[in-house]
């Protein structure tokens, strides 16, 4: 399965042109229902394709339907003539549907005066389903633009939604355009600071332990792992779980990949902005060529021991819910480096901020022994965990979507290690930031920041000023 524009996230889908009350749709018939299951094989969703349907404008369909409205934003459609294909894009730029789809003159002709076309899905396992499904009321419709004739020329630059979500094409701090800097850092520090006190309520002795285990690091009879970890997630584990017994979907699973990054972002409680010029240049390069995604190799020796503090949380512009993909809108993401013990590879460690809330922080991980972010999605979207009966197309769809979170972040990551740009203080320019040291005595060790920082990254270093009171 390949695509010039992405490929799409389910490949077992079939288009069928159809009229419904004298209004010109494509149902999509799904012969297998495909759910996505958590890294401990909890159940995320049992239908990606209704997922992203539902995320992205979908309307459950009654009777008698009701299709007026307009098109969903940021969904496009279009047919080329010539050879049948049909390309479905959902918003975002990732393919919902790349195939044939045969139609009638009547058909085509409806289509192009309306510019959009009704899109029913459902759990529509063959053309015999569509009647029942319907009136049953499990459809969903979406009204997306639509275009007929050749192939449409590709996009001229990277899609909306990853220059949103990285800040890219804005200006710094002093910028009096777009989004207010200013305001969404102190939002950031507010949300950074509430998430801690959650994880506070919940686990009470989770920072304690995390800097005991962080004493006992390389000591007799514990542990030891490389300095640019400060505790691995086996820490956190056992402040989630203190027997060391979980069992597959337990709701405390999500909480080991917070307590690690929260923890370690204690350390520094370091909130970063990154200028819109200096992401620029990485959103540009995460695309090969214009609307075609890259896979630039990861290099964990690029990435080992770069960040500037053990964990930094970088915080995004307000983005709308359209612009995004197959996922919801992002406020930030914390940024750390695991030691998995198990085995001894590395990690990048990404906690996904989409409301400030404890329930919506989401792990993506990224596995720094594989080539490339498709790489590292393709191992850790594990075909046992749906009992490894999986055809090859789907499980790499599967990949392609665990693979979506860390590549529309990463050219934030990118600029985060850039060596070319500048890392300084928000309130006073002349500052770098410092990464966490022990204490010389006492006990623990290892204690938090006083209090938050901000920082920016730009390309220039900003003049020095005095810190804000």
């Amino acid at each position: 399965m390949s695509s010039k524009q992405g490929n799409a996230p389910i490949s077992r889908l079939r288009a069928q042109s159809a009229h419904l009350l004298g209004e010109a749709v494509i149902v999509m018939v799904q012969p297998e229902t495909v759910a996505f299951l958590g890294e401990d094989g909890s159940l995320l969703t049992g239908n990606t394709v209704e997922l992203a349907v539902k995320e992205h404008g979908g309307k459950r369909l009654t009777l008698p339907p009701d299709f007026t409205g307009e098109p969903a934003s940021g969904w496009s459609a279009h047919l080329d003539t010539s050879n049948d294909e049909l390309l479905i894009r959902l918003p975002g730029g990732l393919a919902l549907y790349e195939g044939t789809m045969p139609t009638t003159e009547p058909w085509r002709k409806d289509v192009a005066a309306a510019g959009s076309v009704i899109v029913i899905t459902g759990p529509i396992a063959t053309g015999a389903d569509i009647e029942p499904v319907i009136t049953q009321g499990g459809a969903h419709w979406t009204r997306i633009p639509f275009t007929i004739g050749p192939e449409p020329a590709e996009a001229e630059a990277a899609p909306t939604a990853l220059r949103t979500i990285v800040g890219a094409g804005g200006d710094g701090p002093s910028s009096g355009d777009g989004p207010d800097p200013e305001t969404i850092t102190a939002s950031a520090v507010d949300r950074c600071q509430a998430l801690v006190r959650a994880m506070r309520k919940r686990y009470p002795s989770a920072l304690g332990q995390m800097a005991h285990f962080a004493d006992q690091k390389g000591a007799a009879g514990f542990e030891d792992w490389p300095d640019w970890c400060w505790v691995p997630m086996a820490g956190a584990y056992a402040v989630v779980c203190p027997t060391g017994v979980m069992l597959p979907g337990d709701p405390r699973a999500d909480d080991v990949a917070r307590v690690a990054a929260l923890s370690t972002w204690w350390l520094t409680k370091g909130v970063y902005w990154i200028d819109g010029d200096a992401t620029a240049k990485h959103v540009d390069q995460a695309w090969s060529r214009p609307g075609v995604p890259a896979e630039k190799p990861l290099r964990a020796e690029r990435i080992l021991g770069r960040l500037p503090q053990q964990c930094v949380y970088i915080a995004f512009p307000p983005q709308p819910p359209a612009e995004v993909g197959p996922l919801p809108a992002l406020q930030g993401v914390f940024v750390h480096l695991e030691h998995d013990y198990r085995g001894g590879r590395p990690e990048l460690r990404l906690l996904l901020d989409q409301d400030g809330t404890w329930d919506g922080l989401l792990a993506a991980p990224v596995l720094l022994d594989r080539p490339t972010l498709l790489a590292s999605a393709r191992e850790l979207a594990k075909p046992e965990a749906f009992g490894g009966k999986l055809s090859e197309e789907t499980r790499e769809a599967l990949a392609e979507l665990v693979r979506l979170a860390p590549f529309l972040v990463w050219p934030a990551v990118e600029a985060l290690l850039d060596p070319e740009l500048v890392v300084s203080g928000w309130d006073l320019p002349g500052e770098q930031p410092q990464p966490a040291v022990p204490r010389t005595s006492g006990v623990p060790r290892w204690k938090g920041a006083p209090q938050t920082a901000r920082w920016r990254v730009g390309v220039t270093a900003p003049k020095a000023g005095l810190r804000m009171v």
